[in-house]
C-alpha cells in the first residue's frame, strides 16, 4: 500500500514537494485503534481544469464532456473518482497510516467523513403537539405558491436528480416520472431503484409527486443515486460517487437532503462541477425549526 502511494506521488508533476499533513482528527483516532480507514487527499485540480481556454468556447453538454475528459486526464486510470485526486486506504495498520503521513508531497491524510440525515424534531412539546401540526395537503407546495406557476410549467422537460436513501420506484407519488437512470453506490448495488429507509422517496415526492398536489413540479422526470444505507448513514466515498454520477448524467437540478456535519471544502469540487455543467444544486435547510412550519 505504501509503495503504491509513493508511485502515485512520484507521478504528480507541478506540485511543490514538502511534508504532508495528517489531520488532528485522524491522529486522535490512531491513538486508540490498531487499524484505521483514511482519505489520502491531494490538491484540487478543478481550478486547473476550468482554466483551460478551450472551455471558454464551449457550452452545454460539449463543455461538460470536455470538463470530464480533462479531469480524467489529471487522475489515475485506476481511480474511480475522477473529480477528486484522492485514494482511500481501508483498514490499514496504524503504523502504515503514520508512515504515509511522513511521505514527501502536498497532501492531507485525514479521517473519512460520514453523511447523515438531519434528525427530525417536533419542536417544543410543551407548546406544540402533533395534532396542532396537522394541515391538509402539502402546505409547503402552497406556501411557495407553486400552483400559481403551473399554468406556465409543471416541470415539463426537466430532469431532477436526487442523492438520498434511494427511491421506492413503484410508490404512487413518483412511479410515473422515472427517467430510467439509477445508481446504487452502497454495498447493496441494487440494479433497480429501492429505498429501505423511505426518506429519499419522501423527499422526491415533495419535488415531483404527481397525485393530489403533493409535488412542486409534478410533470418533471427523475433519476436517483442511492448513497445511504437503511439507517440513513453514508460514508464519504458513497456520497462522492453519487455526486460524480450526477455530474455525468447532467440533470437540470439535484436534490440533497443530508449533511456531513463537519466544516471543510472536501465536497466543493462536486458542487463546482455541477454548477459549471449547468446543474442547479439544492440542499435542505434542516428539520430543526422551533415549531410547525419552520426549519433551521
Amino acid at each position: 500500500m505504501i509503495l503504491s502511494f509513493v508511485v502515485l506521488l512520484a507521478a504528480l508533476n507541478g506540485y511543490q514537494i514538502h511534508a504532508g499533513k495528517i489531520s488532528s482528527g485522524l491522529l486522535s483516532k490512531l491513538q486508540n485503534v490498531e487499524k484505521s480507514d483514511a482519505i489520502f487527499e491531494l490538491p484540487s485540480v478543478f481550478g486547473k481544469v476550468m482554466s483551460n481556454p478551450a472551455l471558454s468556447f464551449l457550452s452545454g453538454s460539449a463543455k461538460s464532456d470536455m470538463m470530464e475528459t480533462l479531469m480524467k486526464q489529471t487522475t489515475s486510470a485506476s481511480q474511480a473518482l475522477f473529480i477528486f485526486k484522492e485514494c482511500e486506504p481501508q483498514r490499514e495498520p496504524t503504523s502504515a497510516v503514520k508512515s504515509l503521513g511522513a511521505l514527501p508531497g502536498t497532501f492531507t491524510l485525514r479521517e473519512p467523513y460520514i453523511a447523515t440525515l438531519d434528525p427530525w424534531t417536533d419542536g417544543d412539546k410543551n407548546v406544540l403537539n402533533r395534532e396542532s401540526c396537522q394541515v391538509r395537503g402539502q402546505w409547503g407546495v402552497e406556501k411557495i405558491q407553486a400552483p400559481a406557476a403551473w399554468s406556465k410549467s409543471k416541470g415539463e422537460n426537466v430532469v431532477v436528480g436526487i442523492i438520498d436513501t434511494g427511491v421506492y420506484q413503484v410508490h404512487e407519488a413518483v412511479r410515473g416520472g422515472y427517467a430510467g437512470k439509477w445508481l446504487d453506490a452502497t454495498v447493496d448495488k441494487s440494479p433497480y431503484p429501492v429505498d429501505p429507509n423511505g426518506h429519499g422517496t419522501h423527499a422526491l415526492g415533495t419535488i415531483v409527486g404527481r397525485p393530489n398536489r403533493i409535488g412542486v413540479a409534478p410533470a418533471a422526470k427523475w433519476i436517483a443515486c442511492r448513497a445511504m444505507g437503511p439507517g440513513g448513514g453514508a460514508p464519504e466515498s458513497w456520497v462522492k460517487t453519487c455526486g460524480q454520477w450526477i455530474f455525468q448524467q447532467r440533470p437540470s437540478v439535484v436534490s440533497n437532503s443530508w449533511n456531513f456535519y463537519v466544516t471543510g471544502t472536501f465536497f466543493d469540487d462536486v458542487i463546482k462541477s455541477w454548477t459549471a455543467a449547468g446543474i442547479i444544486a439544492v440542499f435542505s435547510s434542516g428539520n430543526s425549526g422551533d415549531g410547525c412550519r419552520t426549519a433551521g
